[in-house]
């Protein structure tokens, strides 16, 4: 280990009760996504007290901030910058199911760390900066990545808690769909046929074409529905009903293909029903994420040192999606899980429990020392600088590849025919004609 990744971790060591008392803090208040005001306002508090420059309320958001030291700009040469994701909200009615509380001292005390190595360092070897998201839940970070948060900034680093270390997990891509049928309301009777434009038969059927559909799914294709609106009143049948569609898949790809699959089924049931229909795409669509290759082997090197093992699995897990993925396709990032001390499984009681353990928090300490050591990297080699965005352009350029694809493949028609009715010396029967 280097002197400049020794000297990162001997500052963590310094404030680690102070981090730890972080942690507990947010804990115990514990606020809902959009809500966050006295969580977000002890971090800034913790942050400037270390000599951040804080931009509060940042993009926009009442409860969002960045934080920034150093110049990544000096002497007319461009400096790299790091950027550091700080989430802090919880569950509305469940509290820190998510373990928010942890990834917030995780990235907190990764920064502190290299804010130090920065201003010690003889030559000026970049920046570092972190965002503080609000809202997670709801894929705030797609909101700040469409403001332009993420323009100046070259690399991003962020850390999840969890029940096992998994250096590149799979995050799934989805989308979310609301289709509504307009029909004509009227009243069922017995003796009489239904009315001709019937939104509820609309939405039943749209939804038993996709059930159907599933036997011709991909391995790693998963497609979820439910009518949300399907009427009030027995005996009587609605004007509109509406489903929702949310569809997941591995990798884009998969979720393209997938997406040709589904949607047809809804246009179907729309026009064999005699109903209009009007698909909405939701504004929660996470893409899958791209974890830097680079980065990623990096970390793995750097952990080592830090006692951070991954956990053997004989299966690879899949992880819900996350808004870091949408980031990823723009600028190189990481996203790994670190183990907390706990086999809970995450959004459960009893993770949030185990959140609030002093295992679980010197785990996280852990894991703070081991993305500093992977930043200093970073900031101190521009071959590996080089190395992630060449990483993330192939990703991005084979990804392109896979999804330019024609789904359903237009064969040349065949049409068959009886060619006369006359008899003739030959075998008579059907010809093909092209």
């Amino acid at each position: 280990m280097d002197l400049l990744k020794s000297a990162a971790c001997q500052e963590i060591e310094k404030y680690e009760q102070d981090l730890i008392s972080l942690g507990k803090k947010l804990w115990r208040l514990s606020e809902p996504g959009g809500k966050e005001v006295k969580s977000s306002e002890t971090i800034v508090n913790f942050l400037v007290s270390h000599e951040f420059s804080v931009t509060k309320h940042y993009r926009g958001m009442p409860t969002a901030f960045r934080a920034d030291f150093g110049e990544n700009e000096i002497g007319g040469k461009k400096r790299p910058n790091v950027c550091v994701v700080c989430r802090f909200d919880a569950h509305r009615k469940l509290g820190h199911v998510n373990g928010n509380n942890l990834q917030a001292l995780t990235a907190v005390g990764t920064v502190i760390a290299i804010k130090s190595i920065i201003r010690t360092s003889s030559a000026e070897i970049g920046k570092v900066c972190v965002l503080g998201c609000p809202n997670s839940a709801k894929g705030w970070l797609i909101k700040m990545l469409n403001r332009k948060a993420f323009k100046d900034i070259d690399v991003v680093l962020s850390a999840m808690p969890g029940n096992r270390t998994e250096w590149d997990p799979v995050y799934v891509a989805s989308k979310t769909y609301r289709a509504t049928y307009s029909g004509l309301a009227a009243v069922v009777k017995e003796d009489s046929f239904a009315p001709a434009k019937n939104a509820l038969d609309a939405a039943v059927h749209a939804y038993s074409n996709m059930l159907a559909m599933k036997e011709h799914f991909g391995p790693h294709w998963v497609a979820e529905g439910a009518i949300t609106r399907g009427g009030h009143v027995g005996g009587k049948e609605p004007k509109q009903c509406e489903t929702v569609i949310k569809i997941k898949g591995h990798t884009d790809r998969d979720l393209a293909l997938l997406e040709r699959r589904i949607l047809p089924c809804f246009d179907a049931a729309a026009q064999s029903s005699g109903c209009e229909l009007d698909l909405v795409l939701g504004d929660k669509s996470y893409r899958s994420m791209i974890n830097n290759k680079s980065i990623v082997y990096l970390m793995q090197l750097n952990a080592y040192y830090c006692g951070v093992l991954a956990t053997p699995l004989k299966k690879r897990q899949v992880m819900p999606s996350v808004d870091l993925a949408n980031v990823s396709h723009v600028v190189p990032s990481v996203c790994p899980i670190y183990f907390i001390g706990t086999d809970a499984e995450v959004g459960t009681a009893e993770f949030k429990s185990a959140a609030n353990h002093h295992q679980a928090y010197c785990y996280s300490i852990s894991m703070a020392k081991t993305l500093a050591m992977t930043a200093v990297d970073f900031l101190e080699t521009p071959l590996i600088q080089f190395n992630c965005k060449n990483d993330l352009e192939e990703t991005l350029r084979k990804e392109k590849d896979e999804t330019t694809f024609m789904v359903f493949p237009v064969n040349q028609v065949t049409v068959y025919s009886l060619p006369n009715a006359i008899p003739v010396d030959s075998n008579t029967g059907w010809s093909k004609q092209v």
